[in-house]
């Protein structure tokens, strides 16, 4: 087996060593400035104060009737309410998922821990 050239090695290690220097320096208005929020709307804000752990972008989607992917059980009952039916598929013995089947022909899949893995909302 060939080694790499020499010139190609020598290069690589000072990249490497130049990329792990030391902790970056920081501008002093990036110390000053905090990343911007996202807006939160009316029932949004109310959501965020009943459930501080929810993130902003979530519970502006709830707040419009919306759902995302990785949402909780709890978030998709916010946003979409109680499901009619629910179906559990097994992929083996240990891995479950839950198909919540909803009003207006809406399903949502939950993966293992309880997240949304897939959702669909016919006719949007």
């Amino acid at each position: 087996m060939k080694s790499p050239p020499r010139l190609a090695v020598a290069l690589f290690l000072l990249s490497l060593a130049a990329s792990c220097s030391g902790p970056v320096q920081e501008s002093p208005e990036a110390k000053t400035t905090k990343p911007r929020a996202a807006q939160l709307s009316g029932r949004a804000e109310t959501l965020k104060t009943a459930h501080p752990k929810w993130n902003d972008a979530d519970c502006n989607a709830i707040a419009e009737g919306k759902i995302r992917l990785y949402m909780n059980q709890e978030q998709v009952r916010a946003a979409w309410g109680e499901p009619d039916r629910i179906k559990v598929v097994a992929d083996s013995e240990a891995v479950k998922k839950e198909i919540w089947i909803l009003a207006g022909d809406r399903a949502v899949t939950f993966n293992v821990i309880g997240a949304v893995e897939a959702f669909e909302q016919p006719g949007k």
